[in-house]
């Protein structure tokens, strides 16, 4: 019980150094690019779809570094290696 809470906690630890640092860095420098080129009205869209993709992707890629730390630590425990 305790692993999966770990692991759990892992998870909801990367999600929040993404959102924390990546994305707003992200945000950023893609709304400050747009402002100044003057795109920022007709870039609206793609600008609120590249954020919500670029945080789903974040996600994915943060549930799968956990996944593989807690099958490689099984993997240990088991001592296949």
């Amino acid at each position: 019980m305790f692993r999966y809470r770990t692991d759990y906690l892992s998870f909801f630890f990367f999600l929040l150094v993404h959102y924390v640092i990546t994305l707003p860095l992200i945000t950023g420098i893609f709304y400050f690019g747009f402002w100044y080129m003057g795109w920022i009205s007709a870039a609206t869209p793609l600008f609120i779809f590249l954020v919500v993709a670029v945080m789903i992707v974040l996600a994915i890629m943060s549930y799968r570094v956990v996944r593989n730390f807690a099958q490689e630590r099984d993997v240990k425990d088991l001592g296949f290696r």
